[in-house]
């Protein structure tokens, strides 16, 4: 299985630390879970990224953007070699985790954000 340099906790620290929550969905409260998928080469390069499971508002967005720009990864072997083997990565939104200041929307603007939202999907 390939792994991504440092292991889990370094994964998770580079995924948070660059993690940008996205203002429709602070805006709208969206949270959850955003799955992205992609190749990891023999090489260890990334390729292929896209999105799994959306949850709106963004996220899928900054997740494939998170993805984008991640080093290369200790690749997986299949007997033994080097071998591209498909990942897929769940990242979690969460606004307990956003340290931003979230600005006041109105009741009014929410609904019509919601609204376009609907609209899209």
């Amino acid at each position: 299985m390939p792994m991504f340099p440092g292991g889990e906790q370094a994964l998770a620290k580079f995924i948070y630390t660059n993690l940008h929550y996205p203002d429709k969905a602070q805006m709208l409260g969206i949270t959850g879970l955003v799955k992205v998928n992609f190749m990891v080469l023999p090489t260890g390069k990334i390729l292929n990224a896209q999105i799994v499971k959306e949850i709106g508002g963004g996220c899928g967005l900054e997740a494939l953007r998170i993805v984008s720009f991640m080093p290369s990864w200790i690749p997986g072997t299949i007997n033994g070699k080097p071998a591209s083997i498909s990942v897929t990565l769940p990242i979690v939104f969460d606004m307990r985790e956003v340290k931003t200041k979230r600005r006041k929307v109105s009741r009014k603007e929410r609904r019509k954000l919601r609204k376009e939202s609907k609209m899209r999907n």
